[in-house]
């Protein structure tokens, strides 16, 4: 089955924000304050992300939700 649009850029968006992380992990040392919450702010991002993409595979795929 082909990927959607939307799961196909969520995981371009992942995959840049695991960029930067790499890259500010490089620079932690330097200015801890402020790449620590920075990378902080990027994982708890790549975490809303990652639950948006499993929302999304369960639409698209049918899956049933819990109900109310």
């Amino acid at each position: 089955m082909e990927k959607s649009r939307y799961l196909q850029r969520l995981e371009e968006i992942m995959a840049e924000l695991e960029q930067r992380k790499e890259i500010l992990d490089r620079f932690r040392d330097r200015r801890p304050g402020y790449i620590e919450g920075y990378t902080d702010a990027l994982s708890d991002m790549d975490f809303k992300i990652r639950v948006i993409k499993t929302l999304v595979e369960k639409i698209e795929t049918g899956e049933p939700g819990h109900e109310a």
